[in-house]
């Protein structure tokens, strides 16, 4: 599962190249058809962390990743499914198209 969506990137981050990490300022780009992945899920009983990748197509290195917290239904599908599932509830990511 995953989806894509035109994102906006701009703010203070890290840019990581062969393994040391590079602080960067004033950071302002476009990704058309950014790439967006959940890529790992921890939950308990009734919460969820997904941690969401970002790169800029499929086979990409990833540019970023963020973590998103959801609640956990023990009856509903797997975890996995249901970060999505929350994900598409945020408006961030309203638009995005299923891939």
């Amino acid at each position: 599962m995953a989806f894509t969506k035109t994102i906006q990137v701009s703010g203070n981050g890290h840019v990581v190249s062969n393994g040391v990490s590079y602080p960067v300022t004033n950071i302002s780009a476009t990704y058309e058809d950014c790439y967006i992945k959940v890529a790992t899920v921890s939950a308990s009983k009734s919460e969820g962390q997904a941690t969401v990748v970002f790169s800029a197509k499929t086979k990409d290195p990833i540019l970023f990743e963020r973590n998103f917290l959801f609640s956990v239904d023990l009856e509903g599908p797997n975890p996995i499914k249901q970060a999505y599932l929350h994900l598409k509830t945020l408006p961030e990511f309203a638009d995005a198209i299923d891939c």
